[in-house]
């Protein structure tokens, strides 16, 4: 195809190529296809799986994202995705200049456009990867970390506080930790009515240890 280009199309050359292949597009092909100056006023419009492609990343590492990006179009469009296709098809189409009136009411968005980018997100990613992206990032990963974070530190240091440093279960022996009377939801913190403050031996005997 690029030695057909080079020796048949003229330069300037206005149009469109369409790619509708079986399986996942070859996109190492459209690259060197549109990589080439001589279509730059080509427009290209590839039907695709989207499924298909999220299937073959396990082998390629790729995702529609990169596959795209490797195509030399400055501007996008995708069309809205069928809810009752699991093997998500769709048109995109690729060109370098922005002018095409609004399709909106045909399915059609620009991929920088808010409803665009809602389509491309459920292209380019699997439901568990969407799934994982919507989940907030927890301020500890376990629970050493949890102990660790300033914020526990503070609430720890209040409930020692509030024992005047000897041990609420004995109350004789000087507080040297705490002790959890309830955990708090995974992803938060402690209030200090959740802890007590105790001593090392009553602490052990809490939990059934030795000293």
């Amino acid at each position: 195809m690029p030695s057909l280009i080079e020796n048949t199309l003229p330069r300037n050359a206005y149009g469109m190529i369409y790619h509708d292949p079986n399986g996942v597009p070859d996109f190492e092909l459209l690259s060197q296809v549109f990589n080439n100056p001589r279509t730059k006023y080509l427009d290209v419009l590839i039907r695709c799986s989207a499924s298909s492609i999220k299937r073959s990343e396990y082998i390629s590492k790729q995702k529609l994202n990169d596959y795209i990006s490797s195509v030399n179009k400055k501007y996008w469009i995708v069309q809205e995705l069928d809810s009752s296709d699991k093997w998500q098809w769709t048109f995109l189409l690729g060109m370098n200049w922005n002018g095409m009136k609004s399709w909106k009411k045909y399915g059609f968005h620009y991929l920088d456009s808010p409803e665009g980018e809602d389509v491309f997100e459920r292209l380019n990613y699997s439901k568990k990867e969407l799934e994982a992206m919507k989940q907030p990032e927890l301020p500890y990963q376990n629970y050493q970390e949890y102990l660790r974070h300033p914020t526990f530190r503070i609430i720890r240091g209040e409930v020692i506080s509030n024992a005047g440093g000897i041990c609420e279960v004995c109350h004789t022996l000087p507080v040297t930790e705490v002790h959890h009377l309830k955990y708090p939801k995974w992803g938060t913190f402690d209030v200090p009515e959740n802890l007590i403050a105790v001593c090392h031996r009553c602490h052990c005997e809490i939990h059934g240890k030795e000293n």
